[in-house]
């Protein structure tokens, strides 16, 4: 097998376009596997912003807060820190459809962190 291209994952769908029209590459991705690339780059977009803004909110205030009810205080874990955790899942669950659509190409697909 020929060497793998390695794209980051927001400049994949470029790397795509830029392709020429008798490439084998852009010949295997059918339309419905553009589309689905497609959709998920978009849900990828928008989850890195989601992570970018949970770890600002994480540096800002710590992994651990101090929870207030009422007279009682306790030790707890930054909510943004659980959600940071659960929407890093779900972007590496996104990540792995995009590969896996991609499989078999001459394209390896780079994560941005």
């Amino acid at each position: 097998m020929a060497t793998r291209k390695k794209v980051s994952i927001l400049e994949l769908l470029d790397y795509i376009e830029q392709l020429s029209e008798d490439s084998e590459m852009k010949k295997s991705l059918t339309e419905d596997k553009l589309i689905r690339i497609k959709r998920y780059l978009e849900e990828l977009k928008y989850i890195e912003n989601i992570i970018k803004n949970l770890k600002k909110d994480i540096k800002e205030n710590g992994e651990i807060e101090i929870y207030k009810n009422g007279s009682q205080e306790t030790r707890r874990t930054n909510p943004a820190l659980t959600t940071y955790l659960d929407t890093i899942k779900t972007y590496n669950q996104l990540f792995r459809q995009v590969t896996e659509v991609l499989r078999n190409t001459e394209i390896d697909v780079q994560k941005n962190w």
